[in-house]
């Protein structure tokens, strides 16, 4: 043993390590610190505590543990025999302190829980209740928080829950999102929504005249139809609703590009009358007749 550790002793007390002098200690505790492992000696109370009601005896004290005060016969100060290990372990120890007493003065509120539209399961409420308090209780720790088990609330409600973390984000994403049950709208075929603009009646009425056309082979043009239908049966809509309706009808329309001349051309009357005279005659004498078409006439066929 040094001529350090015979003049001074480190002992513990209310979490704290303290340096005082060593003719302090009884012979018990004395005793105590040499068979001591740690080098320290735990303490229920302070040997160096002052006396309150001796102001005499509190400078002498006072002069006898001043931790200041340079040793005469060693020059070294006390302070300086802390170790580096003692220095980290009184920083943590004064962390754990300041910890220790936020957590102690953390309070827990009644409040309605952040849950989305729908209705939720027992198990997806709890859950939710419990991931926002402890997130309360992170926030009421502030800095505190770090590194502890409060800095990551969905971890520390896993393990108070005995889930796996996945499963706890899970319930924390069904509990916000909306759950209700959505009607999904069918998009409405437009040939019916536009069907709707006209009663039976009035479809018929235009079916009708459009075959009347057809089979006396008139020629109409969408605004000439519109005209017509207008005229006979005092239709209200204008040329694009008449367009759609025919769609709708399932009628369809193309313009006609053949030459009308190649019907009333006298010429040509003459060359088909006797295109077919040879026809006849060439099928009576029991020819071979290869046909072609006349689409030269007709443009755009």
């Amino acid at each position: 043993m040094s001529s350090l550790d015979k003049k001074f002793a480190r002992i513990r007390f209310d979490g704290k390590t303290k340096i005082i002098e060593r003719d302090l200690l009884t012979k018990e505790q004395k005793r105590a610190l040499d068979s001591s492992p740690y080098g320290f000696l735990t303490v229920d109370h302070d040997p160096s505590a002052l006396p309150v009601d001796a102001e005499s005896e509190r400078k002498t004290v006072q002069t006898q543990t001043e931790i200041n005060v340079e040793d005469s016969s060693t020059g070294v100060k006390p302070e300086e025999l802390e170790t580096l290990c003692e220095k980290n372990q009184r920083a943590q120890d004064e962390v754990d302190r300041q910890l220790g007493a936020a957590i102690r003065d953390l309070k827990a509120f009644y409040y309605d829980v952040e849950l989305g539209k729908g209705k939720k399961s027992k198990e997806v409420t709890e859950t939710v209740s419990l991931v926002d308090q402890l997130s309360r209780f992170k926030v009421q720790l502030g800095k505190l928080a770090t590194g502890t088990f409060f800095d990551s609330p969905v971890t520390l409600a896993s393990k108070l829950l005995n889930l796996h973390k996945r499963t706890v984000e899970r319930r924390m994403i069904e509990g916000r999102k909306d759950t209700r049950e959505k009607d999904v709208k069918v998009k409405e075929d437009p040939k019916k929504r536009v069907l709707q603009l006209i009663t039976p009646q009035q479809e018929k009425e235009i079916f009708d005249h459009v075959q009347d056309c057809f089979r006396t082979d008139s020629n109409f043009a969408l605004s000439s139809l519109l005209s017509d239908l207008k005229e006979k049966y005092n239709f209200e809509w204008e040329r694009t609703t008449l367009y759609r309706l025919l769609k709708a009808m399932n009628l369809s329309y193309k313009i006609k590009t053949f030459n009308p001349m190649a019907s009333s051309r006298e010429e040509i009357v003459m060359w088909r009358a006797r295109y077919l005279r040879d026809i006849l005659k060439y099928r009576e004498s029991g020819a071979f007749i290869t046909y072609f078409d006349e689409t030269w006439i007709f443009m755009g066929c």
